[in-house]
């Protein structure tokens, strides 16, 4: 009886640390034979990538706060607009009021007028009622007879001269031809 012998090989399987250190990063695989200037170039490069990386984040959000701003101007200009469209339409209103109370006063002042010129005209046939108007008194100046050096009053032309008789004197004129 022959018996056969197999070997097995057990291959240590990484175990799970117990200290409360996490582990290194693995190591990327670099040949031993680059140099430090690739390792630098490389470094610098990846750098490069986060530099450009914050500008572009850097730009995008100066882009998006120049939109708000541009969309709060929009929005004050288009606040602005509107209340000067109400101002204009309130002084439009404004102004009608003031033209109608304006052709009021001067209707009235018209019909004003019209009830004066009215009651003037009416006042001889009054019934009694009160004008607007005070009456005007009605003043009698007598004529007087002039006193000094006036012109002598000419004798009616044609008449009886008055001779002092009362005669009928048709026999002393001339006959006319």
């Amino acid at each position: 009886m022959s018996t056969s012998r197999t070997t097995t090989t057990t291959i240590p399987q990484p175990r799970a640390s117990t200290s409360a250190r996490p582990a290194d990063p693995p190591i990327p695989n670099v040949p031993a034979n680059e140099d430090e200037d690739s390792i630098m170039r490389e470094a610098l490069a990846r750098v490069e990538k986060v530099k450009a990386r914050k500008a572009e984040e850097a730009r995008r959000q100066a882009e998006e706060e120049e939109a708000a701003r541009r969309a709060a101007e929009e929005l004050e200009r288009q606040k602005r607009a509107a209340a000067a469209r109400r101002q204009v339409a309130q002084d439009a209103r404004d102004r009608a009021i003031r033209a109608q109370e304006e052709e009021e006063e001067v209707t009235e002042g018209r019909k004003r007028l019209a009830e004066a010129a009215t009651s003037r005209s009416r006042r001889g046939t009054s019934t009694g009622g009160t004008s607007t108007l005070p009456r005007r008194p009605v003043v009698e100046v007598a004529k007087m007879k002039s006193k000094g050096k006036g012109k002598a009053s000419a004798q009616p032309v044609g008449g009886d001269p008055d001779d002092g008789d009362d005669d009928d004197d048709d026999e002393d004129r001339e006959p006319c031809e």
